[in-house]
């Protein structure tokens, strides 16, 4: 790992992406991955999507950011603390 990737690397670092399951948030879950990060996909909708799907390394929680109980509960739920085993799609 170069002295860049230590400094700036998001591996073992957690990032939340609020519209991850829209074609932008998509993306930019995709790139966070491939930059090594654990991503939490907050979304209003019920279940990913069929690109998100197949893709380790997230975790989806049905969030309404607009709602600030909805915020708090996706924020604090168990499987964001550190140590957990992520797979794909799972909730």
């Amino acid at each position: 790992m170069s002295y860049l990737e230590k400094l700036f690397g998001l591996e073992n670092k957690v990032a939340v992406v609020t519209g991850g399951n829209g074609q932008l948030g998509t993306e930019y879950v995709k790139a966070l991955l491939g930059a090594g990060a654990r991503v939490a996909v907050f979304d209003i909708s019920e279940d990913l999507n069929e690109q998100l799907k197949s893709l380790e390394g997230l975790k989806y929680c049905q969030v309404d950011i607009t709602k600030p109980e909805s915020l708090k509960s996706g924020l604090e739920a168990p499987s964001l603390s550190k140590g957990t085993l992520w797979k794909s799609g799972s909730k």
